[in-house]
């Protein structure tokens, strides 16, 4: 009796394990899917993908959703939002959190598929089901920033101290924000920028756009306009179509340094090709006015079109005076 007791626990615990893999997305440990994640973070990309894609053909997750991030980066393919948010989804759909989160993501900017926010927060809240510490940071922001939901900081706290101290760099950002809006702890913006700035030097978009949120607007730090085009020139160049995009801004206007109409044609471009609605308005309107590149009207109504399709009003206007 004691012999078949024993064999139930260790059954019980098995379920238990499977299900936090499940849970967690644990790190696969077939050889092809390490030697292709070597290669993808040596910026092999071209050894990485027959990998990926021989894995993906047998529905392995973790590799759909390195070759959704390889297809909307652009890393050894052309870019394509739609075939990165299919792979994306498909490994979703296989119960993998990270791709959950990066689906999300899509759905919010509405790149490669139609902008959302019920499936924006859907998937932020599946990835939340599976413990996922990113997932749960993306929805306190959300009730932070009245982003597809109303404000509620009382929400963004709940969010917040569900992420433990083992979560790493992502209970790092719990406290950084809780510190920054005051979400159960006193108002501490000094502390709050040093630990933004510190994550912020480790390539980490989200926190870097954080730090040039702070910067442009001096929240707890001097304002400088020219830090700030830094930090977005940063962002850009790890493939960020929103810091693309601002950093376009900046060089077409001169803020925080020099115009270059050039270099803000080009990372404009970058940005909308990433299906960021702005930047495909602002590439449209340079078109047209010959900033940056030759005058174009065909090419301007085509950039101003696919913004118009994003629901930009201000691009369909534009377009209407164009017919």
């Amino acid at each position: 009796m004691r012999m078949l007791m024993n064999f139930r626990v260790l059954f019980l615990v098995l379920l238990l394990l499977a299900a936090v893999g499940c849970k967690q997305g644990a790190v696969s440990s077939d050889p092809d899917f390490k030697q292709a994640v070597r290669y993808y973070e040596q910026g092999e990309f071209a050894k990485a993908l027959p990998l990926f894609e021989k894995l993906a053909e047998q529905d392995h997750p973790q590799s759909l959703n390195y070759l959704g991030m390889m297809y909307q980066y652009g890393y050894c393919v052309k870019v394509d939002c739609v075939k990165s948010c299919e792979y994306y989804k498909k490994s979703a759909e296989l119960g993998f959190s990270t791709a959950m989160v990066n689906l999300a993501s899509m759905y919010k900017r509405g790149s490669g598929v139609g902008r959302s926010c019920k499936k924006y927060i859907y998937w932020y809240l599946k990835a939340a089901e599976l413990d996922d510490p990113k997932a749960k940071l993306n929805l306190a922001l959300c009730y932070i920033d009245a982003s597809c939901v109303s404000k509620d900081y009382n929400k963004a706290r709940l969010y917040l101290d569900q992420i433990r101290i083992d979560d790493g760099i992502y209970h790092k950002k719990a406290v950084a924000l809780e510190k920054m809006y005051g979400l159960g702890v006193d108002v501490d913006y000094s502390d709050a920028i040093m630990i933004i700035k510190r994550i912020s030097m480790e390539n980490d978009i989200q926190f870097m756009l954080l730090y040039v949120m702070c910067l442009s607007k001096g929240l707890g730090v001097d304002k400088d306009l020219s830090k700030a085009r830094e930090v977005y020139a940063r962002a850009s160049l790890l493939g960020n179509s929103y810091a693309q995009y601002n950093l376009s801004v900046m060089m077409l206007y001169g803020f925080g340094g020099d115009k270059n109409y050039e270099l803000a044609f080009m990372w404009g471009m970058k940005s909308a090709i990433q299906n960021n609605q702005r930047a495909q308005e602002l590439v449209g309107e340079m078109y047209l006015k010959g900033i940056g590149a030759e005058r174009d009207i065909n090419e301007a109504k085509k950039w101003l079109h696919e913004s118009a399709l994003r629901g930009n009003d201000r691009a369909q206007k534009t377009l209407d005076s164009l017919q």
